[in-house]
């Protein structure tokens, strides 16, 4: 694997691309992720993606000793003081701070919860963490809508927003930025440019900016950027190809526009490519997955002990719940991305192509704390709709395609299918 598939790519002005979480706020109706909108308790609800392939018993599985459950000691509030002491009294380094063992304490609490191998489920967050957990849902940002990676220790733009300031000024993907407000940026973390080139609505930022031997120093205003996570375009004549890299408040109308850009264009089939998606809203999910279902048909099943047992089913008649499709799923499909999936093939709407999805079967809820930061906790598990458990165990695909080499998320604009064989797979299925 090259550096540059090694480095986070994000958003700057715009959102850390990362396996994000999306939140929402929830209601009594439904298990979802977070779009910031905090109701007035201070919570909102999230469904964060995660990942394990095995199928595991319902016993929750923990980061500690594999196989085992982990210890309870008696008396271990009273013990708990007692290490606190001996670590203040003996250990070699010296006291740690109060909020250091507390935050330890916590952390070791949340790792005795619902646990999926890869993922963050149940975690405390920090408020940098937090902010980008809520950029990630909402579908717009302040910025100046430029998307950069970082390769060799050079901030390079990888893409650059429709509509802005970045678009204005004529930055193209490959240009290099060296310096934010005359300041240079080798050395400095990804994340660290990120914050240097966001900033609030209608102030402005100096990028520094190389491509090929020239040099210019280029002035830009923040706004408001909406920006997509469903990606399109025409594989061949009458087969499209549309992708969701994750589950945002926008999706479902993007996902629409976009299918009537491509019947307009001549399709008459398409692939539902969701190895990128790592979920997002439960709002969203059930939005897209209403999409492709009749009214009447399952969504899915969600357990908790806040809302007990709750059966979804899609209510909208839509425009495209008989055009013929196939969909492409793997190790990165998590959350949202298995609730669509799962709908798709329980519902005998859509074969699935590819390997078994990530087995993120959780829906957590973000509890904000006083502090600033927050604690994501589980509060349901969501199942197939015919009832199968997700978690642990993932969605198995109806034609599995082992591909160890095959990119988890091709770009859209790029698509090879003789490098592709989950993608050659079902063109070939959709021209039969």
């Amino acid at each position: 694997m090259t550096p540059r598939h090694l480095l986070a790519l994000v958003l700057a002005g715009l959102v850390a691309c990362e396996d994000s979480e999306s939140i929402r706020e929830g209601d009594a109706d439904a298990n979802v992720d977070v779009d910031v909108d905090v109701d007035v308790g201070g919570i909102a609800r999230v469904e964060a993606p995660s990942h394990d392939v095995a199928a595991g018993p319902p016993l929750e599985r923990t980061r500690l000793a594999a196989g085992r459950p982990p210890r309870v000691m008696p008396s271990a509030r009273q013990a708990f003081d007692e290490v606190v002491a001996l670590i203040d009294a003996h250990y070699v380094d010296g006291q740690l701070p109060t909020d250091a063992l507390w935050t330890a304490a916590a952390e070791g609490v949340l790792q005795r919860l619902i646990a999926v191998e890869g993922a963050d489920v149940n975690t405390l967050m920090s408020p940098r963490e937090l902010e980008e957990l809520q950029v990630g849902t909402q579908g717009q940002v302040v910025g100046v809508g430029v998307m950069i990676e970082m390769i060799a220790d050079v901030v390079v733009v990888r893409g650059v927003v429709p509509g802005g300031a970045a678009e204005h000024a004529e930055l193209a993907p490959g240009d290099r930025i060296l310096r934010v407000n005359g300041e240079r940026l080798r050395g400095v973390p990804l994340a660290a440019v990120v914050d240097r080139i966001r900033g609030a609505e209608g102030t402005s930022v100096s990028l520094f900016v190389q491509r090929d031997t020239e040099e210019w120093e280029v002035e830009l205003t923040r706004s408001r950027i909406a920006y997509s996570s469903v990606r399109s375009k025409l594989a061949e004549p009458k087969i499209g190809y549309l992708r969701i890299d994750s589950l945002a408040t926008s999706t479902a109308a993007d996902v629409e526009t976009q299918l009537r850009g491509l019947i307009e264009q001549g399709m008459t089939a398409f692939v539902l490519d969701l190895r990128a998606c790592p979920g997002g809203l439960l709002d969203a999910s059930i939005a897209v997955t209403e999409l492709f279902l009749a009214p009447g048909l399952r969504v899915m099943e969600s357990r908790g002990p806040e809302h007990g047992d709750h059966v979804i089913e899609a209510t909208v008649k839509n425009d495209w719940e008989s055009i013929p499709m196939i969909a492409l799923i793997g190790a990165h499909t998590a959350s949202g991305g298995e609730i669509l999936a799962a709908a798709l093939q329980a519902n005998e709407r859509a074969r699935l192509i590819g390997e078994r999805t990530m087995g993120k079967g959780t829906v957590e809820a973000i509890h904000e704390l006083r502090n600033g930061w927050a604690l994501k906790l589980s509060m349901s598990r969501f199942f197939s709709p015919d009832g199968e458990p997700i978690l642990h165990r993932g969605v198995v695909p109806d034609i599995e395609i082992r591909t160890e080499s095959a990119p988890p998320h091709p770009p859209h604009d790029e698509l090879d299918p003789s490098h592709d064989p989950v993608l050659a797979a079902a063109l070939n299925l959709l021209r039969e």
